[in-house]
């Protein structure tokens, strides 16, 4: 499977490496197998997009990142429309 380290995927997202390196370590921690942290962890493609899409419900919506997550894995796994609640709006 193809994948980025940690630097270049915080580079793809637009967010600082240490932000990128903190979601990873305390809220998309089960995204992973075990491994090194920081610069040299590897992240897959398929967990690249599901960062993204929970970094933009985080941006635009003010959804945590951890239901961002959980959310991303929802729209992401569907393969139709997805109708889910982010919450009054």
């Amino acid at each position: 499977m193809r994948s980025l380290s940690s630097d270049a995927a915080a580079r793809v997202l637009g967010v600082d490496g240490r932000f990128l390196d903190n979601i990873l370590a305390r809220q998309a921690r089960p995204l992973f197998r075990a491994g090194k942290r920081g610069k040299g962890r590897l992240i897959e493609f398929a967990t690249l997009e599901r960062l993204a899409v929970a970094l933009i419900l985080n941006r635009d919506l003010d959804i945590p990142v951890v239901r961002g997550l959980a959310l991303a894995e929802e729209i992401l796994r569907s393969p139709h429309e997805v109708e889910f609640s982010v919450g009054s709006l």
